[in-house]
C-alpha cells in the first residue's frame, strides 16, 4: 500500500498487550505524509516497539524502541498514546500449547475510527495486522483473514459490526465506529506456541479516519481546573478533557471525556482559556469572553443560572485582556480594572457586597491602581498591579488575602509584602496564594498544608538553593515552580500523586522536590489535585488525580508521574 492511498486508510503503529501485564512503553514519534504545521505532526521517523510474551507465566514486557522494518508506513504513533490495546483473561493450555487473551482497542485520537465521514461505518472496521508471524515458530491460530498491508500474506484480526463475517455481537461502538475515548468489545486472540516458552510480535492497526491531520492535537497553552483541564492549539481551537457533568467540556454534552475534546459548535478562535470548578472561560483575540459549564450562581455570565454545554458569550461585558475561572465564579480584566461575576458568598467578586452576579460587575478598586493580571482561588481572587503590588479579596479564613488578618474582604485589599518586594506573577489555590519576584523567589501566604504554619502575610517559600523560578502555580494543598531549565519542583500535600514525583499521600513534603521525568517543560498549570505541562515540542503531560479523566490519557487511573495526554504530539 502506497502513501497516497494510506492518506485515507491510516495506519497506527501498535504493540501487543495480550497478557496479564500492561505494556509500559513510551509513545513512538509520529510520522504523517502531509506538510508539517499546527494540525499535523512533523515528519519524524517511526520506531517499532517489541513486546515479549511469557506463555507459561502469562506475562508480557515491552523493551526500548527498536528500529522498525517498515519506516515508510504512515502511522499515528504507539501504544498508550494514540491507541491502546487492552487485554484480559490470558491463558495457556498446556495440552494444546495454545496461548490466548481477549484484546480490545481503545481510540485515543480526537477523531472517530472506522468511518470516512464521522457518521457512516466503514465495512473494513479496524484491522490489526501482524507485521510478520510471531517469533520462535509461534503462529496466529484464529486470524480473521490474510491480506497485504506492508508485505504479502499478513494475518490480521478485524473488529467490526458486520454480520456477514464472524461477528455475532457488535465489536465497535455506536453505529459501527469507534469514537474518541471509546473502547471496542473484546476479541479472542489465539496463538499456537509450538513449545516456545516466549515470543514477540509487532502489529499495525489499519482503519479509515475522517481526517488524518485532524486526528492530532498540538496544544500551545494549558489550564488545569479542579476536575478537568483545557488547552488551545495554535489556531485558537479549544480542547477540554475530564469532568463534564455540568457541560464544562463544551462539546454540548454532560459526559466526562477521557481524551481531549473540541467544542460542540463553531466558535471564534480563542487567545486564552481558563478552567475552573465546573466551568470554563476563554477570550478571543479581541477580548470577547465566552464561558460554559455550571451556572447555578451565574459563573457563565450570560445573565442566567442555566448550565451551558457549549461556549456562550458573556453578557454586558467590556473587552477583556485576561480571564480567570474559579470556584463557581469568574474574574477578568479590562483596561486595568477587575470585573467579576458568579458566586459571591465570601466577597470574591470584589464589589463590596456578598450578592451573586449573573453578569460582570466592577470591583471596587483602590484609586489610581491598575491591575496587570488576575487569578482566582477557590473562594478568593487576587490581582497584580502594574507596580508589582498584590491585591486580594474574598475568603480569608486561612490568611489567603495576605493583609495580616483572617477577616474576609469584599474589595481588593493590599497584601502585606516585605518592604521593597514586588511581584511579577501570582497564583491562587484553594486556601493559599503565592507570588513570584523578579529574582525568581516564591513568596506565599495562607494555609500551606506542607508542614509549615499558616501565615497571613507574604513570607518566603522554601526555594531550593540556586533555583530561580520562572513560574509559580498553586493547587489545593500543593504548589509547584518551574526552573529556567524547565524542571518542575513541587511541595506540599501529595494527595493522589499531585506532586508528580512518584509518591502519593503520607506526610506532606515541606521542601520542593524535582519531578523526575527527565523532560523540560516550557509551562505548566496546577489544579485541585492534578497538573499538566507542555514541552518545547508541544508534548502534553499530566499527573495526579484522574478520577474523571482529567489527565487525558484515556483512563481514570491516578498517575504518580506525568503521562502523555492522548492524541497530542
Amino acid at each position: 500500500m502506497r502513501f497516497h492511498s494510506l492518506l485515507r486508510r491510516a495506519a497506527v503503529l501498535l504493540t501487543s498487550a495480550a497478557s496479564l501485564a500492561a505494556c509500559h512503553d513510551q509513545p513512538t514519534a509520529p510520522r504523517l505524509d502531509v506538510p508539517a504545521g499546527p494540525s499535523a505532526p512533523a515528519g519524524t521517523r517511526v520506531a517499532a516497539l517489541t513486546c515479549t510474551v511469557d506463555t507459561h507465566a502469562g506475562l508480557l514486557s515491552c523493551g526500548a524502541a527498536q528500529t522498525g522494518a517498515h519506516m515508510d508506513v504512515l502511522t499515528f504513533g504507539g501504544q498508550n498514546h494514540y491507541v491502546r490495546l487492552v487485554s484480559s483473561a490470558p491463558a495457556f493450555d498446556g495440552a494444546t500449547g495454545e496461548f490466548s487473551a481477549k484484546v480490545s482497542i481503545q481510540n485515543l485520537l480526537t477523531v472517530s475510527l472506522a468511518t470516512a465521514n464521522g457518521t457512516t461505518a466503514d465495512a473494513g472496521g479496524l484491522r490489526v495486522f501482524f507485521s510478520a508471524e510471531p517469533t520462535n515458530g509461534v503462529t496466529v491460530v484464529n486470524a480473521t483473514g490474510v491480506a497485504a498491508f506492508t508485505s504479502a500474506a499478513q494475518t490480521y484480526f478485524e473488529y467490526d459490526d458486520d454480520p456477514a463475517d464472524e461477528v455475532t455481537t457488535p465489536e465497535l461502538g455506536g453505529n459501527g465506529i469507534l469514537s474518541p475515548g471509546e473502547t471496542s468489545a473484546n476479541k479472542l486472540w489465539r496463538f499456537q506456541t509450538n513449545g516456545a516458552p516466549a515470543f514477540t510480535f509487532t502489529v499495525y492497526l489499519q482503519t479509515v479516519v475522517p481526517s488524518a491531520t485532524a486526528a492530532f492535537v498540538r496544544l500551545t497553552s494549558l489550564s488545569t481546573g479542579d476536575m478537568h483541564a483545557c488547552g488551545l492549539n495554535a489556531a485558537g481551537r479549544a480542547y477540554c478533557w475530564g469532568h463534564g457533568q455540568y457541560g464544562e467540556i463544551g462539546d454540548g454534552t454532560t459526559t466526562s471525556r477521557l481524551v481531549p475534546t473540541p467544542p460542540g459548535l463553531a466558535v471564534p478562535p480563542f487567545a486564552s482559556i481558563s478552567a475552573g470548578t465546573g466551568h470554563t472561560c476563554a477570550l478571543t483575540a479581541s477580548g470577547t469572553a465566552y464561558c460554559w459549564g455550571w451556572n447555578l450562581f451565574g459563573a457563565v455570565g450570560d445573565n442566567t443560572t442555566t448550565n451551558q454545554g457549549v461556549p456562550t458569550p458573556v453578557a454586558a461585558a467590556p473587552p477583556f485582556s485576561s480571564i480567570a475561572a474559579g470556584y463557581f465564579s469568574t474574574c477578568a480584566l479590562s483596561s486595568g480594572h477587575a470585573y467579576c461575576w458568579g458566586f459571591n458568598a465570601f466577597g470574591q467578586l470584589g464589589d463590596s457586597t456578598l450578592t451573586q452576579r449573573k453578569t460582570p460587575v466592577a470591583a471596587v478598586q483602590p484609586a489610581g491602581v491598575a491591575f496587570a493580571s488576575i487569578v482566582m482561588g477557590s473562594q478568593h481572587a487576587c490581582a497584580l498591579s502594574d507596580a508589582g503590588q498584590a491585591y486580594c479579596w474574598g475568603d480569608n479564613s486561612y490568611g489567603q488575602v495576605g493583609d495580616g488578618t483572617k477577616v474576609k474582604r469584599t474589595i481588593p485589599t493590599a497584601v502585606h509584602q516585605p518592604a521593597g518586594l514586588v511581584f511579577t506573577a501570582l497564583s491562587a489555590g484553594s486556601y493559599r496564594t503565592c507570588g513570584l519576584t523578579p529574582a525568581g523567589r516564591a513568596y506565599c501566604w495562607g494555609n500551606p498544608n506542607d508542614g509549615n504554619f499558616s501565615t497571613d502575610t507574604a513570607v518566603a517559600a522554601p526555594n531550593p538553593a540556586n533555583v530561580a523560578f520562572t513560574r509559580i502555580e498553586v493547587g489545593h494543598a500543593q504548589a509547584c515552580g518551574r526552573s529556567a531549565a524547565g524542571t518542575v519542583l513541587c511541595w506540599g500535600a501529595n494527595s493522589y500523586g499531585s506532586l508528580g514525583n512518584g509518591g502519593s499521600g503520607g506526610s506532606a513534603v515541606p521542601a520542593p522536590v524535582v519531578m523526575p521525568v527527565g523532560i523540560a517543560f516550557t509551562t505548566f498549570s496546577v489544579g485541585l489535585y492534578s497538573g499538566c505541562a507542555l514541552t518545547a515540542a508541544s508534548g502534553v503531560y499530566c499527573w495526579g488525580d484522574n478520577s474523571y479523566g482529567q489527565l487525558g490519557d484515556g483512563t481514570s487511573t491516578n498517575r504518580l508521574l506525568p503521562v502523555s495526554v492522548a492524541g497530542t504530539y
